[in-house]
């Protein structure tokens, strides 16, 4: 698919998406300023998604299993062309002139990936996520939902991760992050991977100027809460440090806790307890482990000193009673061990920027 000038290759994962993917790919082609390149991985659709998929200019890569997003997103960009690689919800529409933005962002030095500023679908100057929470906890969830947007003529922002959404990198950068991570499946690939570029010394921006619009819908389904918490603890596992994972231990336990008693009390305590039952197998962890090894230039410190601590105010979720104090506690825990995060980096040998 060759559409405009903008050197980039579109990559869309979809899964029973019929009824959704036929209007971002017509955005697509008619922005001006499109990509120029087209790829949708289909994950084995049982509707007619592949037979909305042969109306477009598009390359298409049919699996005959559900591979997941992070998997899906993988294969996608390997069939990439040009030099910049973006990524875009099924459930999106970019507008027009959404994509050079993002590639004048990344051309600023130590900038890894931008994302688009995404709105909401239904109220498009209401923010669907104006860059995202990320705790040291591992809990991250969307920021600003359904506030105005008031920066449209901004510069770009830091963002503690880019939204798997509507973001784009170069595809230079992504084949050296080794894509997504795909044991992840789904959800939390795009917090894992904001994570890793700041270990290694780059940032994530939102772009004001890029604009898509998102149909959000956070379900709260047994499955989808399974692969969040799944995977959050995942992170956890090889983002920290292992010195830095036993300071935060206690805090750390005492996050499980509290996702404990709210899984508990909206009856999906059986997916909680499997997330936590559910761990990567040797090879999985050993893959992991050695991708965090070879991107690091930083210490957790850096980030530790920048990550929220609160659970009260995670978008769409009802937290336990008592939480503001769970608040406070934790941000007094993150405070007292900074120092010794720190001493702990400077003896392996990391300097903190």
């Amino acid at each position: 698919m060759t559409i405009g000038r903008s050197p980039v290759t579109v990559v869309v994962v979809t899964h029973a998406s019929a009824e959704l993917v036929g209007p971002v790919l017509d955005a697509l082609e008619e922005d001006p300023e499109g990509p120029r390149e087209v790829v949708v991985v289909d994950s084995a659709s049982p509707d007619d998604t592949l037979a909305v998929l042969e109306r477009h200019d598009v390359r298409v890569i049919a699996c005959t299993e559900n591979v997941g997003f992070a998997r899906g997103c993988n294969l996608g960009a390997a069939e990439a062309t040009q030099p910049y690689v973006a990524f875009l919800g099924h459930d999106t529409i970019p507008e027009p002139g959404w994509l050079p933005p993002l590639l004048d962002a990344l051309r600023f030095p130590g900038v890894g990936a931008a994302m688009a500023t995404i709105a909401d679908l239904e109220a498009p100057d209401r923010f669907n996520t104006s860059g995202g929470h990320l705790g040291f906890h591992g809990l991250a969830w969307v920021s600003d939902l359904g506030e105005p947007i008031d920066d449209p003529d901004a510069a770009p922002v830091e963002v503690p991760f880019p939204s798997g959404a509507a973001m784009a990198l170069r595809l230079e950068t992504w084949r050296r992050f080794e894509g997504f991570r795909e044991d992840l499946f789904m959800y939390g690939e795009d917090v894992d991977l904001g994570w890793l570029l700041r270990l290694a010394g780059l940032r994530s921006v939102r772009v004001p100027t890029s604009r898509v619009r998102h149909h959000y819908d956070f379900a709260r389904s047994p499955k989808k809460l399974y692969w969040i918490e799944r995977n959050r603890r995942r992170l956890l596992a090889t983002n920290w440090r292992t010195p830095t994972r036993w300071i935060l231990a206690p805090a750390l336990t005492l996050v499980d806790l509290g996702v404990g008693v709210v899984a508990l009390r909206d009856g999906w305590f059986r997916a909680w307890w499997a997330a936590h039952r559910d761990r990567p197998t040797p090879t999985e962890a050993a893959a992991a482990a050695t991708r965090v090894a070879r991107l690091r230039v930083r210490g957790d410190a850096p980030l530790l000193a920048t990550m929220s601590s609160g659970i009260s105010t995670a978008a769409q979720v009802r937290p336990p009673r008592g939480s503001r104090l769970v608040d406070r506690i934790l941000d007094a825990y993150r405070r007292a061990v900074l120092p010794l995060v720190r001493w702990l980096d400077r003896r392996a040998g990391f300097v903190e920027d």
